[in-house]
């Protein structure tokens, strides 16, 4: 919903300002700190937040919401890709789980271990969902849905994170950051939709003009016709 904007973008200002002052209180309480790559990504996400917010409407913001949206998908393809060992093997530097078990542990972990069945379902609609949100995030398709579903996406992990034992790694992993810039990217419409909208309009005002004309020509033909004398 286009008069949602608003709202997600503070939305998204929230999370990202929650995310700088936890960076503060993690340090302090000696929680895990993000490594080089999460610090990157937040910092280069803040940055491109705020120019969309500096010009909403403008190219420079359709540019850095696009880039935005680039980033999302690179950073959930990544989280696929290291579950099944891509970046090394478990315990090898800058690697979060290194292959499927390690992952599925994982996830029993953040869900207090259920039974078997539920935690390798969870972990395959999880890495499903990040597979099909990494893709439309590149395609720039649907960018207030994707976006929105993306922001969701994160604030499940981020609440399965809270409520469990792997709280402190919120702030390792950058999660409000995340959420926030997808908030954001949410409410900056994709430049094919900007100008989908415009030839709406010209279309609508084109054929207001046509009607116009016509209602003119009629009334001037009716004129001229009152001014032919009779037989």
């Amino acid at each position: 919903m286009e008069w949602m904007d608003r709202y997600r973008r503070w939305g998204g200002w929230i999370w990202l300002g929650l995310g700088l002052v936890l960076l503060p209180v993690a340090g302090l309480l000696g929680w895990p700190m993000p490594g080089v790559i999460t610090w990157a990504l937040t910092a280069v996400l803040l940055a491109l937040a705020v120019v969309i917010a500096a010009r909403p409407g403008g190219g420079a913001a359709r540019v850095s919401a696009k880039l935005t949206a680039l980033l999302l998908a690179v950073d959930l393809a990544a989280a696929v890709a290291d579950r099944f060992g891509i970046f090394g093997g478990p315990g090898e530097p800058g690697v979060s789980w290194g292959n499927w078990t390690q992952f599925t542990d994982y996830t029993a972990v953040l869900l207090h271990h259920p039974s078997p069945v539920l935690v390798q379902t969870a972990a395959v609609g999880a890495t499903a969902a990040e597979v099909v949100l990494a893709v439309l995030l590149a395609s720039g398709r649907r960018r207030r849905l994707v976006g929105k579903a993306t922001a969701g996406l994160f604030f499940v992990y981020t609440a399965a994170l809270v409520l469990g034992p792997e709280h402190a790694t919120v702030v390792r992993y950058g999660m409000p950051f995340l959420i926030g810039a997808a908030l954001v990217l949410s409410a900056t419409p994709a430049a094919g939709s900007v100008r989908q909208t415009e030839g709406g309009n010209d279309k609508t005002r084109s054929r207001h003009v046509r009607h116009d004309d016509g209602r003119s020509g009629e009334a001037a033909g009716q004129g001229r016709a009152r001014a032919t004398p009779e037989g």
